[in-house]
This record gives structure tokens, sequence and C-alpha cells, in this order.
């Protein structure tokens, strides 16, 4: 079993996890070496929410996610609602997300930029005025619709009996094996050598 850690990570955390024994054997630095740093940059990850037709999810602790395809939803009040993707639309409430590629193929040309431009403001001028400010925002409220509620806690009981939910593929089911505390030793002292000789 390999160890990836990724996250936000330069040479400076790198660093500190090889001094504290950490065992990993890949460091996935990507934004911070990319990006300039004096040029912000928005750190998002995606997340598997289905699989071949499939609602899956995230179990790590701290990190659920909730399953299945999502569309949200903004009121005029600016106020937002996430629903499951087949849902109906909420009485006095605008779409946000669209499908623009499917099969690896881009479904319409890309936006202008002026198209882009007039969009972008058409957003801003649908939020609260409050959730504009930057010192600090405050963030708009939002729903979570009955369907994703209940969607999400029906496979959250497995777990919470102690048997982990079945999912859609072998790929998504194995789930790795904790190293043995000789095999973790090994590994340490394998990063002892690497260290040294950095």
């Amino acid at each position: 079993m390999r160890i990836v850690a990724s996250g936000g990570l330069d040479e400076c955390g790198v660093d500190t996890l090889i001094r504290s024994g950490a065992l990993i054997d890949v460091f996935a630095v990507g934004t911070r070496v990319g990006t300039s740093a004096d040029a912000p940059y928005l750190d998002s990850a995606y997340k598997l929410v289905e699989y071949d037709g499939r609602p899956v999810m995230k179990l790590s602790s701290a990190k659920a996610t909730l399953p299945g395809g999502k569309q949200v939803f903004r009121r005029p009040d600016g106020d937002g609602v996430l629903a499951l993707w087949d849902e109906p639309v909420p009485a006095c409430a605008e779409p946000l997300l669209r499908t623009v590629m499917s099969g690896g193929r881009r479904l319409g040309p890309p936006d202008t930029l002026p198209q882009a431009h007039i969009r972008l403001a058409a957003d801003l001028a649908g939020l609260p005025r409050c959730s504009t400010h930057p010192l600090p925002p405050a963030v708009p409220r939002r729903g979570v619709r009955a369907p994703v509620q209940a969607d999400h806690a029906d496979r959250q009981a497995p777990r919470r009996a102690g048997r982990r939910p079945r999912l859609s593929s072998p790929a998504l089911t194995g789930y790795p094996a904790r190293p043995s505390a000789g095999a973790a030793a090994r590994h340490r002292a394998a990063w002892t050598q690497r260290t040294t000789l950095l």
C-alpha cells in the first residue's frame, strides 16, 4: 500500500512531514508550485457522488459527503437550496448548474469573455449586499432538500451498525488494510535513511 499526501503542500510542509517521520510515499504538490504567491488561487476539490448511475459518498471522518448528483437553486432573496439533480425546480428559484460536457466532449461553444463578464455581474448582483462585503462577508443561508438528507441517512445507517455500505464498483469497495507494526517500522527506517541522504 502506498500513501499519498496532498492538499496545500509546499516545500516547508513536505520538510515538516519528513522530519516528523510521517509514513508517506508520494507528496502531491501542485497549487503552490504552479501558482505565484502574489496571484491568489481558488483551492477546490472534486468528490465522487455517483458511479455507474448509483449514488456514492465519502465516509472519512469530518469529510462525509452527500451522495447523488446535485443541483443548486438560488431564490430571489439570495438564499440557496441544495437538491438532487433530477428534483423539480422549487418555486421562484433559478437552477445554477448546467451540463457543459458529456462523454468527454463539450456540448456547446465556450462562453466569450463579454458573456462571462455579463454572467459574473448578474451573479454578483443576485447576492445579498451583506455577502459582497470583504470584511468579513456574510454567508448566504442554504437549505438542503429532504431527498438529499434522506439518501445521506440511508447510506450512513450501515456504518452506524458497524457495516460498510455496498458501493457499485470493486474499486470503490477496496478499503486499504492498516500496515502491520513490522511494515510500519520498515517504512519509518526507510524514510529516516532517505532523510539522511537528503
